[in-house]
C-alpha cells in the first residue's frame, strides 16, 4: 500500500495510506454504544485491522549494472514485503530481507539479489505486521 513521501512515482499520493487508514477505522466506528454494537457495515462484525496481503507475483530476475535484480507485482494492503532465499540443495529457507517497499508503478519494484544460484520467494506484511500468502518461487 503506498504512502511514502515524497512517492516513487507519480500514481502514488503520499497521503494514500494515511487516507486509508482513516477510512478503514472510520467505516467500523460503534454508531451506538450498548451490547448490540452495530457498525457501519450493515450486518457486519467488526473486522480484523487491517486485511492479510494476498500473495505477491514474483516476475523473472533482471541483469543491471549492479548485479542481477527480481521484480514483482505487489500485492494490496502490503506495508512491506520480506524476501527468502534456499540454496538449491537447502531445506529451509533464509531470510535475506525483511523491508522491502514497493512504491514505484506496477512490475517496476526490484530488489538487487544477494546470491546468484537458488531459489526466491516472497510475501507481503500487512500494516499491523501479519505475514500475507507465499508468492510464486523464482528458480534461478
Amino acid at each position: 500500500m503506498p504512502g511514502w513521501s515524497p512517492p516513487a512515482d507519480p500514481e502514488f499520493d503520499a497521503n494514500e495510506y494515511y487516507v486509508s487508514r482513516k477510512t478503514y477505522q472510520a467505516s467500523y466506528v460503534p454508531l451506538h454504544s450498548s451490547s448490540d454494537i452495530r457498525y457501519n457495515i450493515v450486518g457486519e462484525p467488526q473486522p480484523e485491522y487491517y486485511p492479510i496481503p494476498p500473495a505477491p507475483t514474483i516476475l523473472s530476475p533482471n541483469s543491471t549494472g549492479n548485479g542481477s535484480t527480481i521484480s514483482w507485482l505487489g500485492a494490496p494492503w502490503s506495508e512491506h514485503y520480506q524476501i527468502y532465499w534456499a540454496a538449491p540443495d537447502a531445506k529451509d529457507w533464509d531470510q535475506v530481507a525483511n523491508v522491502v517497499r514497493d512504491n514505484v508503478g506496477p512490475g517496476l519494484a526490484n530488489w538487487t539479489l544477494p546470491a546468484s544460484n537458488g531459489s526466491y520467494v516472497m510475501r507481503g506484511i500487512s500494516v499491523d505486521l501479519q505475514g500475507g500468502a507465499w508468492s510464486n518461487v523464482l528458480t534461478l
